[in-house]
């Protein structure tokens, strides 16, 4: 199971001075769940690779991103 994107929001109601207000969160490649054990599952076969096919020597696992947000409009 993988989790790539997720986009959460909310939008306030306005008020006398704030026209909007939306706050967010973003996140990228939150979650993998998998029953290999090394640092990255999502490895691919090297022909290369004659010790153990499908094993991630030296390769890195892709990085989780969150982004969190203001959007205010006057």
């Amino acid at each position: 199971m993988v989790v790539r994107n997720v986009i959460l929001g909310y939008n306030f109601k306005p008020k006398k001075y704030v026209k909007g207000l939306r706050l967010y969160f973003s996140g990228q490649n939150l979650l993998t769940v998998s029953p290999y054990k090394g640092a990255f599952p999502e490895v691919g076969f090297n022909g290369n690779n004659s010790l153990a096919p499908g094993v991630n020597y030296g390769s890195y696992p892709i990085a989780a991103t969150y982004t969190v947000g203001l959007n205010c409009k006057f």
